[in-house]
C-alpha cells in the first residue's frame, strides 16, 4: 500500500493497492485513510487496479472507516477493482456502501463534486 499522491488543491489522497488486504493491512490502511483525514485530505481514491485479494472480514474495517470518514464530510471511492475483488465486496454484504469507477478522472471528478456539494 503506497499513498502514491496527495493533491491539495481537491483534497484528494489516491493510495495504490496491490497484493491482498488481510486484517493486518486493512488496519493499516484505515489509520493511514484516518491520517490523510487529519491532513485535510477527507476523499480518498483506493486504486485496486493491483489488488488480488481481500479477507471478507477485513471489509468490516474498510466500511467502519468510510462510515467515520462520511460523518466529517469524505468519503472512500475504489477504483478498478478486479472482478475477484468485487466478488468479495458482494459476499460480504458492503457492495452498496462504496462508489466505484473504471478511471481515475472520473473518480477525481467524483469527488469534487462531492466537495462541492458540502460546502454549498
Amino acid at each position: 500500500m503506497v499513498i502514491v499522491e496527495k493533491r491539495k488543491m481537491e483534497r484528494i489522497a489516491v493510495f495504490r493497492l496491490d497484493g491482498s488486504l488481510d486484517l493486518v493491512r486493512m488496519m493499516r490502511l484505515r489509520d493511514a485513510i484516518i491520517n490523510v483525514m487529519a491532513e485535510g485530505y477527507p476523499q480518498v481514491i483506493l486504486d485496486c487496479s493491483l489488488l488480488h485479494s481481500v479477507n471478507e472480514k477485513s471489509l468490516d474495517i474498510l466500511t467502519s472507516t468510510l462510515c467515520w470518514l462520511r460523518r466529517f464530510g469524505g468519503d472512500v471511492s475504489l477504483l478498478a477493482l478486479p472482478f475477484e475483488v468485487e466478488e468479495t465486496f458482494r459476499d460480504a454484504g458492503v457492495y452498496p456502501f462504496f462508489e466505484y469507477f473504471e478511471e481515475e478522472r472520473r473518480a477525481r471528478e467524483a469527488c469534487r463534486l462531492k466537495r462541492l456539494a458540502m460546502a454549498g
